[in-house]
C-alpha cells in the first residue's frame, strides 16, 4: 500500500512580466507534460551553488539527471530543484512555534534559492505569493493548523513512522532574525 506522505508545499518558478500567478502556473503545468529531459548545464550550475550553500544548514544531496534533490531529514524538509521549477515541502509533523521554526528554515532556504535563480514563490495552500516574513508566518499558521487536523484524522496509531526526532533540536546553524532573510544576501 502507498503511504501519502501529506505536505505543505511551497513552488519556486520565474514569473514573466505581466503574467499573473495563474497564467504562470499553468505553463509550469503544460510543461509538465512534455517529457522531463535532463537538467541543462546553466540549471545545474545554478542548483550545485544553491546546493553548496545549504549543505551547511545540514541538507542532504541527491543527483538525478533531471533533478537535485536536498533533504533535510531531522525536519523532513524536501527541496526539489527541476529546469524550470523548484518544489519545497514540509511534512505535516508541526504545529505551534515549531511550525514557526520549522518555517524560518524554509525562509533561509528560500532565500538561498531567490539569491541564485531570481525566481518567485508562490504558496499554493494561501493561493498566492510569498514575498515577505508576514506571508512565511501565514504559512507557518496554515501548516500548524493542517497538521492539527491530519492528526485529528489519521489519530495517533499512524503517526508514529512521521514523527520527528524528538531529541532534535529544531534551530538552524546560523540563526538569524527573519527579517534579515529577505534583504538579500546577509
Amino acid at each position: 500500500s502507498s503511504h501519502t506522505v501529506m505536505s505543505y508545499d511551497l513552488i519556486v518558478t520565474a514569473k514573466f512580466e505581466g503574467d499573473d500567478w495563474e497564467e504562470t502556473l499553468a505553463r509550469l503545468e503544460n510543461e509538465a507534460d512534455i517529457p522531463s529531459s535532463a537538467l541543462s548545464d546553466s540549471a545545474r550550475s545554478q542548483w550545485e551553488q544553491i546546493a553548496e550553500q545549504l549543505a551547511d544548514a545540514g541538507f542532504e544531496r541527491f543527483d538525478a539527471p533531471d533533478f537535485i534533490e536536498l533533504d533535510l531529514p531531522a525536519h523532513g524538509i524536501q527541496i526539489t530543484m527541476f529546469e524550470r521549477e523548484i518544489g519545497l515541502s514540509v511534512p505535516y509533523w508541526y504545529e505551534g512555534e515549531e511550525a514557526q521554526e520549522v518555517l524560518t528554515l524554509v525562509g533561509e532556504a528560500i532565500n538561498v534559492i531567490r539569491g541564485v535563480s531570481g525566481w518567485a514563490v508562490y504558496d499554493p495552500q494561501l493561493e498566492r505569493e510569498i514575498t515577505n516574513v508576514a506571508d512565511l508566518a501565514q504559512a507557518g499558521d496554515a501548516l500548524s493548523a493542517t497538521t492539527r487536523e491530519v492528526h485529528e484524522v489519521i489519530g495517533d496509531v499512524e503517526s508514529t513512522d512521521i514523527e520527528p526526532d524528538e531529541n532534535r533540536p529544531i534551530h538552524s546553524p546560523q540563526s538569524r532574525p527573519w527579517w534579515r532573510f529577505w534583504n538579500g544576501r546577509t
